[in-house]
């Protein structure tokens, strides 16, 4: 026994003395610096030694400190960045630039009560990527949007500062609501209007749920589609202090197309009237109470006015913004704090827009297992409205002052000085929004977590308006017009629900997530109009003052209960099944009716995990997916299930009086006739979105070529409607359940990485899509002329006054919106052609349009008019490209539409057309004489080519040397093109019109922006 311990004793001492030189090299101290991409210090970098324990993390300075041996290798180691090896090999210091992990950024996608890595996925989930952003001149979250994404249609139609976009997720769905709703950081926050609070600078992510799959865990709000808004919050161990700021200037892109030099605009004004057989007025004489000088006097210089409106009108605008924001935290707080200032002055006469932000975030954790948190959002915004805009095409023989510097008026009742109208009529509004989240977060036990939400949002804004008695037609007509609108609602959601994750044999993941919903939403209105005033010295500060006075107030509210849950389930990475479910029960519906339910199904199979698949560096992923489901659209106002009384106010015994009644007016036409519903509907119920999405996702060479193809198909059923009811009823209209409508289409997505090098990156994106919608069943009426019948559209629109006649039409098998008008074959060139085409009277003169007898009758009248195409595009797109060169980077992105057609309402006042008018000398087939009083026929000479390709934004941007700056982390400059150029065959100002494709002119045009920007971070 004493010669075996003797002989262990011998072998441990020879084994520590071989042991002493590993023991001298773990005693090696190796230090060093970690920057992040753009060469700011990384706080809290994870320093390990591969295949030992324990470690350090890197300082407020980015610094570490570690021991290690010789031969050891140092693990490096952040969330969203490439984990990093690096081998000791003696060395005493090792500075390290950390890599982010592009893909880490795209896998995570949040959807409805949660997030999911994009390669679960089984829905169609579009993640737009801020970086792609330019945040620097946007006022609001929706105009960052445009070309994003595919299914993703975004329309700015005007360019007044805080205007918002129209958004549409793949078509109409309905003729109530057509809006997708717009979730923030969990909370449902409505449609794009109440995303004004929201600071575009304070955005994490924007990813857009399209298919059923993704949207029935909304259920009744998830009929147009979702936008899930993630704004930055704080992250442990990185504290983080931005500031950006930028400076724009906006200016008008082109020339209007006006006549501007008044000896021609007078020449053809008196050619008008003459053609007309009226008076001309340029002939040097009083008319109308105002001096037309003669064509001779304009000529020769004796009148001396001459202005150019859109120089009076317009001018240059210059746009601030401003943020700063911190974010940062430890393992147990993190918080995140910003503040935000805009102002955007516009480029026409006394018109701005400033709104204020703030945003607040705190999360603590409480236990190892609790964490409790509130996120506060508010928004104070006040705009200066005004009347100028649109005016650029008055006359330019005229002044903007007599001689005797008042504003000069055309006429005893003109009251259109768009100087007098902007400086004069007030009409300003303010409004005020907050909302406060509070949540907890508990694990209950392993896998199973609870998650419970309350916030409270509450809105108010304040209208004024008054006209003086000298200017405005409203002014003038009641000596004096004056109201007040006020706005108040407040808001209160709470979710509760429960997510039980579990994996079983590393290869069965379940997800399960149950939970309930509660919305309460009560909205107050008030307004007070006065007319009749002494004097306008106080305006509409002293309406009790006014000689007639309107008082209106309304006040409603609405509930909605629902319960909700989702099941994923996904084997081996291969495999992935989702259900997801949804009840809502609203108030706004009767008791037969009150609860929608809302299922979907979705599959997805990641072919590339599969064995049999062939491995090569060529495909990196491909996955096939599919989901059905129903969605629905509570699109209506309270009540309508319910008998509604209503008011109207009549002149009896040489006053107004108010009488009170059964119906409410829901809409009084230019003739003021008025039009009524009121009338109780108690089965009146959802609409329902029954959705269909089959899709591929390809990605190639280690995933530098990502590619999604989509097919949809949506049927709508129970469309909420006006419907008329027999005039025996009392009532015009009756909210009903009826219709149907169907959308399907295409979508292809492409991101490439073409170039990727030390100093040179190069990458591209670009998506299309294709939306087929359809009217399948509406209500119309048909008529027979001569023993042939005529389908007569339902006249669902307004009418317009130009052409006495509703332009936009619905009816079966065709889109929702279509035009329907005569046809044209030139321009009459004889008084016996035009006879001969069936015309009559006027319109069979010289220099008419010809119209074409469709129905060969012999006659124009109404049964010849026909379908004229569509406001809906065939296919839309988006391209965007980013080329990367050290510190320097050069973006632009495009955006463009095909096939739409635009009603240019301007089109016979544009000077291109005036210039090219028919004439005796000029027997042009293209343009119709001048004609101050010509009865206009809706046609197909109105209706224009909306295609369209627009260089929206082209950005440069210079990244700081690390090496140039000392206490700041990193600098970026940035310099901007908005609204670039625009490449169309439309003679109108814009082609990016509303979507019923109707264009007035150029309203308030689009502004090209220029910015300089400037972000700091500390």
């Amino acid at each position: 026994m004493r010669n075996f311990l003797r002989q262990i004793s011998l072998a441990l001492l020879f084994c520590s003395l071989l042991a002493l030189p590993a023991i001298s090299m773990a005693q090696t101290v190796v230090t060093g610096m970690v920057s992040d991409e753009k060469g700011g210090v990384m706080i809290g970098v994870t320093v390990t030694i591969k295949g030992a324990k324990g470690g350090t993390i890197t300082d407020l300075d980015g610094k570490y400190s570690i021991k290690a041996a010789e031969n050891a290798t140092l693990v490096f180691s952040f969330m969203g960045y490439v984990t990093k090896e690096m081998p000791v090999a003696g060395k005493s210091q090792i500075d390290l630039k950390m890599e982010p992990n592009d893909l880490s950024i795209s896998e995570v996608v949040v959807v409805g009560y949660g997030t999911m890595k994009k390669t679960d996925l089984t829905g169609s989930v579009t993640q737009v990527k801020v970086s792609d952003m330019n945040t620097s001149a946007a006022s609001s979250v929706d105009n960052l949007l445009q070309g994003k994404g595919s299914g993703l249609q975004v329309l700015s139609s005007s360019g007044e500062p805080g205007a918002m976009s129209t958004i549409r997720i793949r078509g109409n769905n309905s003729f109530t609501n057509n809006n997708p709703l717009y979730v923030v950081d969990g909370v449902p926050m409505g449609d794009a209007g109440n995303l004004k609070q929201i600071n575009p600078s304070d955005i994490e992510s924007i990813d857009v749920l399209k298919d059923a799959s993704a949207t029935a865990i909304y259920g009744a709000r998830g009929a147009n589609g979702i936008i899930m808004v993630t704004t930055k919050k704080g992250k442990a161990n990185k504290s983080v202090i931005e500031v950006s700021t930028s400076y724009s200037i906006s200016s008008l892109p082109k020339p209007f197309d006006i006549i501007n030099d008044p000896y021609l605009y007078a020449q053809l004004n008196n050619e008008s009237r003459a053609n007309a057989g009226q008076t001309p007025l340029y002939i040097g004489a009083t008319q109308y109470g105002t001096y037309y000088p003669s064509l001779t006097e304009i000529q020769n210089g004796t009148w001396k006015y001459k202005t150019y409106w859109p120089d009076v009108v317009y001018k240059s605008a210059h746009t601030k913004n401003t943020s700063i924001s911190a974010r940062g935290g430890n393992d147990h707080t993190l918080y995140a704090v910003s503040l935000g200032y805009f102002s955007q002055p516009g480029m026409v006469l006394e018109n701005n827009y400033d709104k204020y932000t703030g945003n607040f975030k705190l999360d603590q954790k409480l236990k190892d297992k609790l964490r409790i948190g509130v996120n506060m959002n508010l928004a104070y915004a006040n705009k200066k409205n005004t009347s100028a805009a649109g005016s650029e095409g008055r006359s330019p023989v005229f002044p903007v002052y007599d001689e005797y510097g008042n504003y000069f008026n055309i006429g005893l009742n003109d009251y259109s000085n768009p100087v007098a109208k902007a400086s004069k009529i007030k009409n300003v509004s303010k409004s005020f929004d907050l909302f406060t989240t509070g949540y907890i977060d508990w694990e209950i036990i392993k896998d199973l977590k609870f998650r419970s939400n309350v916030t409270a949002k509450y809105g108010e804004s304040l209208s004024d308006y008054y006209e003086p008695s000298t200017y405005g037609d409203n002014g003038h007509a009641n000596q004096g017009f004056g109201k007040i609108d006020n706005y108040q609602g407040t808001t209160l959601i709470t979710d509760n629900y429960l997510t039980f994750s579990k994996t079983i044999n590393s290869k069965n993941k379940f997800t399960l997530m149950v939970g309930t919903s509660y919305e309460g939403y009560v909205e107050r209105k008030s307004g007070l109009q006065g007319t009749q005033f002494v004097n306008d010295f106080l305006e509409n500060e002293n309406l009790q003052a006014a000689g007639i006075k309107l008082i209106t107030n309304s006040s409603y509210s609405t509930t909605l209960l629902s319960y909700y849950g989702r099941f994923n389930y996904n084997y081996d990475d291969r495999y992935l099944l989702t259900f997801t479910g949804r009840a809502d029960g609203s108030s706004k519906f009767g008791d037969d009716n009150k609860f929608g339910y809302f299922p979907s199904v979705s599959l997805a199979w990641n072919v590339h995990n599969e064995k049999f698949f062939p491995k090569s560096k060529m495909i990196s992923e491909l996955k096939i997916r599919s989901s059905y489901g129903v969605t629905g659209n509570e699109a209506i106002s309270p009540y309508q299930t319910l008998d509604r009384l209503g008011s109207n106010i009549y002149w009896m015994d040489g006053a107004w009086a108010t009488g009170y009644g059964p119906g409410t007016v829901y809409y009084t036409d230019s003739q003021s006739s008025k039009y009524y519903d009121g009338l109780s509907n108690p089965q009146l119920k959802w609409e329902s979105n029954t959705k269909f999405n089959l899709a591929t996702d390809l990605s190639l060479w280690d995933s530098r070529l990502q590619i999604t193809a989509e097919y949809y198909q949506t049927k709508v059923t129970d469309l909420l409607r006006r419907v008329d009811v027999p005039k025996s009823s009392g009532y015009d209209k009756q909210w009903q359940n009826d219709g149907e409508v169907s959308n399907k289409g295409y979508e292809l997505s492409m991101n490439a990485t073409v170039l990727r090098t030390k100093d040179l990156a190069v990458s591209l994106g670009f998506n299309i899509s294709h939306n087929e919608n359809k009217v399948v069943r509406y209500d119309y009426h048909t008529a027979t002329v001569e023993g042939k019948t005529y389908v007569v559209p339902s006249g669902n629109r307004d009418v317009i006054e130009q052409f006495r006649d509703p332009l936009v039409y619905i009816t079966n098998d065709e889109p929702m919106n279509f035009f329907y008008g005569y046809k044209t074959d030139g321009i009459v060139q004889t008084r016996a052609e035009g006879l001969a085409a069936g015309l009559t009277g006027t319109m069979a003169n010289p220099g008419e349009f010809k119209y074409v007898d469709t129905n060969k009758n012999g006659i124009i009248d109404s049964y010849d008019r026909v379908k004229l195409g569509s406001p809906d595009p065939k296919f839309f797109y988006g391209f965007n490209a980013n080329v990367s060169y050290k510190e320097f980077n050069l973006s632009a992105a495009f955006t463009g539409s095909y096939g739409n057609k635009i009603v240019n309402m301007q089109r016979l006042n544009q000077a291109s057309s005036q210039m090219n008018r028919w004439s005796v000398d000029n027997p042009t087939n293209s343009y119709p004489a001048l004609n101050a009083n010509r009865g206009i026929l809706f046609s197909d000479w109105w209706i224009e080519d909306g295609s369209y390709m627009k260089v929206r934004n082209i950005a440069l941007s210079y990244n700081v040397n690390e090496k140039l700056l000392r206490w700041v982390k990193s600098c970026r400059l940035s310099l901007s093109v908005e609204n670039v150029w625009t490449f169309t065959k439309f003679s109108g100002y814009d082609p990016e019109v509303g979507l019923d494709g109707l264009y007035w002119g150029s309203g308030y045009p689009r502004p090209r922006t220029y910015s300089a920007s400037l972000n700091f971070t500390f």
